[in-house]
Parts: C-alpha cells; sequence; structure tokens
C-alpha cells in the first residue's frame, strides 16, 4: 500500500493524475503499470489523495472547482483554452502558473473572473453583477415582476462596471424574457429568447431548459392564437427543452411537461389529450407526488380541464383540490392564486350552494393574481367573477365586469367574444332581447374575423347555443356549421 500512495503521490507531481482523480482513474492508472490495485485501495488512495478540509485554497483547487462546476473533464477544457491535457493537469495540481494569456483563456471557457482564478478574490464589479442575478432570482421565484425588470435593466441597460461574461449575459436575459412573458410582451419575449432556446438545444448554453421552456412555450401558445401548425410548433421546441434537461426530473420539469399536455388539451382530441396526462402523472407518482408538488398541481389542473370538456365536474372539482393541496404557493405564487381562480370558476358552474363560495375563492386570489399574475389573467378572473355573479343572480354587477372587458382595448378578441356570449345570456335573464341580439351579433363578428383553432369551435358551440335559445334556428345553424368546421380542422380531419 506504501509503494502504491509513493507512486500515486508522484504521478500527482507529475501531472498524470489530480488531487481530485475518481478512485477508477487510480485504479486504472496503476493497473496500466502492471500494479494489482483492489477497488477498497483504491478509494483509500483516493481519501488520502484529496487535500484536507479547510486546507490553504490554491488556483490549482480553483480551477479544478470551476472546470467541475461547468461540467467539463480536462479534456474538453484544454481543447476550449488551446492548452495541452497534460499542461492542465500541471495547473490543476498546482504544479505551474499560467501564463496570462492562459489565465484569460481559462477564465472565459469556465466563465468566471481571471482574477477570481489567479487569487481567489471577485472585483467589486463581479460582486455587484452576483448581487444583483441574487435579486433577480429572488423576484422571478416571489413573482415580483416590476423588481424582476428593474434588477435585469441595471445588468443589461445600465454599467455593470465590466461586461457581462457569457453566462450573466444568458442568465440576464432568461429574466427579463420570463418578466416579458407575465407582463403581456409574448413578442418580445419570443425575439429575446429564440437565441438563446437555439443555443439551449444544440448544448451551448447553461441556462436551465426547464426555466426556459415554461416562459418561451408559454410565449409561443399564447401568441399561436388558436392555429394548430403554431401550437404543434410550440409543442416541438418544447419536447426539445424537455430533452435537453438533465436525467433527473425536477419540479420544474413536470411543470414544463403539464405545459405540453395543456397544448395536447387545444388541439388534440380530448380524450388523447386526457391519456397524455395520466400518463406523465403515473410517470411522476413513482417519485411521489410529494417530491414535485408543483408538477403534480399542474397535471391534475389540466386533467380537471379535460373532465370539465367531458361534463364531469364532479371529477373535475376532485382534481382541483388536489392540485390546491399539492401547490407550492410559497414558490410559486401565481400559479397558486390562478388554480384558485380555476377553482372559483368550477364552483360556479356547479351553481347551488357552490356560487357562494365561489365568490369567497375569487375575491380571495384577486390581489394575488393582479400581483403575480400573467398579463392575460386579469381578463380570465374578471371573466370568471362575472360568471360568478350571474350564477349568483347579481346581474347588475356581471354587467359592470362585462362592459368593462368589451370597452376595454386591452382585451384580445378572443376574451372579447368570452364577454359578448356572456353578455347575451345576461341580458336574456333580464328580458333585453334586443341587446341579447346585438351582444350575439357582436360575438359572431369578432369571430368570423378570427383565425380557425380549437378553441373558437368551443365559441361558436356557445353562439349555437344561444341563437337557439332565442328561436334563431338559421343563425343557430351557422354557428354550429362553423363550430363543426373548427373542430375538424384541429383535428386534422379537413
Amino acid at each position: 500500500m506504501e509503494q502504491l500512495r509513493d507512486l500515486v503521490r508522484q504521478a500527482v507531481a507529475d501531472g498524470d493524475l489530480t488531487t481530485t482523480a475518481p478512485a477508477s482513474r487510480i485504479r486504472s492508472y496503476l493497473r496500466g503499470r502492471g500494479l494489482r490495485c483492489t477497488p477498497v485501495q483504491s478509494r483509500q488512495l483516493r481519501d488520502q489523495l484529496r487535500p484536507p478540509r479547510g486546507a490553504a485554497d490554491t488556483f490549482g483547487r480553483r480551477l479544478t472547482a470551476a472546470r467541475l462546476a461547468r461540467g467539463l473533464t480536462q479534456c474538453e477544457l484544454a481543447r476550449i483554452a488551446d492548452c495541452s491535457e497534460s499542461y492542465l493537469s500541471y495547473l490543476e495540481a498546482d504544479a505551474r502558473s499560467p501564463s496570462p494569456r492562459l489565465l484569460t483563456a481559462l477564465a472565459e471557457a469556465l466563465r468566471r473572473e481571471p482574477e477570481w482564478l489567479r487569487s481567489g478574490e471577485e472585483s467589486p464589479a463581479t460582486r455587484r453583477i452576483t448581487s444583483t442575478l441574487q435579486k433577480a432570482w429572488a423576484a422571478f421565484h416571489a413573482a415580483d415582476w416590476q423588481a424582476l425588470d428593474r434588477h435585469v435593466a441595471q445588468l443589461l441597460d445600465g454599467d455593470p462596471g465590466r461586461p457581462l461574461h457569457h453566462g450573466e449575459q444568458e442568465t440576464a436575459a432568461l429574466l427579463r424574457g420570463r418578466a416579458y412573458c407575465a407582463t403581456g410582451r409574448d413578442l418580445e419575449a419570443i425575439d429575446l429568447l429564440t437565441p438563446l432556446v437555439e443555443d439551449v438545444v444544440k448544448g451551448g448554453s447553461d441556462v436551465s431548459p426547464v426555466l426556459l421552456g415554461q416562459g418561451y412555450v408559454r410565449a409561443l401558445i399564447n401568441t399561436a392564437d388558436g392555429h394548430v401548425a403554431a401550437l404543434a410548433h410550440a409543442w416541438m421546441v418544447g419536447q426539445q427543452l424537455l430533452a435537453a434537461a438533465p436525467s433527473t426530473r425536477d419540479d420544474d420539469w413536470w411543470r414544463l411537461a403539464a405545459t405540453l399536455m395543456g397544448i395536447h388539451f387545444a388541439t388534440s382530441p380530448m380524450d388523447l389529450a386526457a391519456a397524455q396526462g395520466e400518463w406523465w402523472l403515473t410517470e411522476l407518482r413513482r417519485e411521489g407526488e410529494d417530491v414535485h408538488p408543483s408538477g403534480a398541481a399542474a397535471l391534475h389542473w389540466n386533467l380537471a380541464l379535460t373532465d370539465i370538456q367531458r361534463g364531469d365536474l364532479g371529477q373535475a372539482l376532485g382534481r382541483i383540490t388536489t392540485a390546491l393541496d399539492l401547490q407550492d404557493s410559497s414558490r410559486y405564487p401565481g400559479d397558486a392564486a390562478r388554480l384558485q381562480m380555476v377553482y372559483g370558476g368550477m364552483l360556479a358552474r356547479a351553481g347551488g350552494r357552490g356560487t357562494t363560495q365561489a365568490v369567497q375563492v375569487l375575491e380571495s386570489c384577486r390581489d394575488a393574481l393582479v400581483k403575480h399574475g400573467y398579463h392575460g389573467d386579469r381578463t380570465a378572473w374578471t371573466l370568471i367573477r362575472a360568471r360568478a355573479a350571474i350564477a349568483a343572480q347579481n346581474l347588475t354587477q356581471a354587467l359592470v365586469l362585462l362592459d368593462e372587458l368589451v370597452s376595454s382595448e386591452t382585451t384580445d378578441d378572443t376574451d372579447k367574444v368570452d364577454a359578448w356570449i356572456s353578455l347575451a345570456e345576461c341580458f336574456g335573464l333580464i328580458g333585453r332581447r334586443v341587446d341579447v341580439l346585438d351582444a350575439l351579433r357582436e360575438a359572431g363578428s369578432l369571430l368570423s374575423r378570427s383565425p380557425m383553432g380549437a378553441p373558437h369551435a368551443r365559441q361558436w358551440r356557445a353562439l349555437g347555443d344561444l341563437w337557439s335559445d332565442i328561436g334563431d334556428g338559421e343563425s343557430a345553424a351557422t354557428a354550429y356549421r362553423q363550430a363543426l368546421d373548427l373542430m375538424h380542422v384541429s383535428r386534422g380531419i379537413r
């Protein structure tokens, strides 16, 4: 054993081994020289080779730690920095010192500051940049989009004190893109994040594929406007980002998977979307829903929506209740608020005693949606709250809320159609037939100018039901034909 230890120490001095070499590498080295070394002996040699905790920090140890943090082998780092692998081994063993040129090349490859590699000290500018990024991440996790945008602007638009390293630039771009998505600037988010997505898919970026995908895919969905081809593109990009993620599936991985299931919900037959969600949920349960609570909540959430479309409101309510129990509101306050909003909408749909509870649930999540929710959530909340008011026979309040939506320039056409349909229903309960006809014509006019897609099929069907209720069979038949055509297009039948 003593002879083996002396040979290993000499190998470190010669640069053939490093102080962080794994046991398998040590055993391979010794056996390559005709010496017998058991697995137990190789592990003992590894433990003796490593410096004790609390040992003085050195250039070699900083270099090794930074290389391992980047997931690079000595061979890969040597190629990037344009030096030999043997010389890099000498550097990590503190047997050589790098030239200024090589120090700069190593720092760029490792995405660290040259001064930190050389002395272990970071410049004031680096400390400011690190602190600002930490504040930006804190704002991101708190869904404080204004604070996030302010911190990122200091890095990308201000003077951080030195040029941002590649990794810092990418992280700032990721966070700004997520803020754009949350505040309704989807096209800007897509422009900003597309180059980053391409780098991640090619393996040339350290940015988290799933955190990137949650914002980017959402932006693609929001701008697809129901077009099946655009939604299919969003699904394909999401799948690429899932594949680019580490093999270990974390909570964010499952949340992105649930988003892709949501695309199936919009573009595929309902049973297929439900089967996809049930399969994902079975896979997740192998690790435990409590291990990935927000991912499990998102899957239950989307499955509840398929239950609604199938007409099984009882099962949908059960799934939403499960999702609420699982959702981590401290880590994802925006998701928790949106989930409460959906729950309130389902209670309103159930009617009866659930109507009062629906109003209470919706009011309890309103402030959180305004603060943490995405741009479209405020409009969605107003629509759901108006429907809850209709269910509670508070028609005056419903009219005020719906009039606010149809009059606002920030309400998109799809939401305005839903608002006009709800207004027609409200006017019908009051007995204002002329206003019902006007509301239905407004909804039909907006729908006629909309692209073909599954969400609009639902709206045409609702219009057909209302035209049928007031006895206009011709208009009802036209609306039903439109709904059927769009359902065929969404399923690729045409």
